[in-house]
């Protein structure tokens, strides 16, 4: 078993009606995330299932559906920008104890990098393999 540290990515989704920016910019940050050896979660994708099942869920429902997931998260990356969403998330993962990262910190990516090396070498290895690398 091949263990990853997964990272919630938490930002704007419909700020300024801007949902494909928004989806990209997410996609992106996941995609950077993943080649250093994370296993994102991207909840902007939920933007896609809304598409297909149009009012599947509400508002509230997604952002319940978010949290869950992010109690399965072992840290939250907050992407820039204006969202009440994601700042809830952000306090939430606070008060579980989670780290946060923050894109516009001028080393919140380096931060990101540090705490996934330290992590993995800290944590027991119970049979599992841990990766510290892309």
């Amino acid at each position: 078993m091949i263990h990853r540290l997964k990272v919630y990515v938490a930002g704007p989704i419909d700020g300024s009606g801007r949902h494909i920016p928004n989806l990209r910019r997410a996609l992106d940050a996941g995609s950077k995330l993943m080649s250093d050896g994370f296993d994102p979660f991207i909840p902007h994708l939920n933007l896609i299932w809304s598409l297909v099942h149009e009012g599947c869920a509400t508002g509230a429902r997604w952002q319940e559906w978010d949290d869950n997931w992010l109690r399965c998260c072992d840290g939250l990356y907050r992407l820039s920008g204006v969202s009440p969403g994601s700042d809830h998330e952000v306090a939430l993962a606070q008060s579980l104890g989670l780290p946060v990262f923050f894109e516009a910190d001028a080393d919140g990516h380096e931060r990101l990098q540090w705490w996934r090396v330290e992590t993995v070498r800290l944590l027991p290895r119970n049979g599992a393999i841990f990766v510290v690398g892309g």
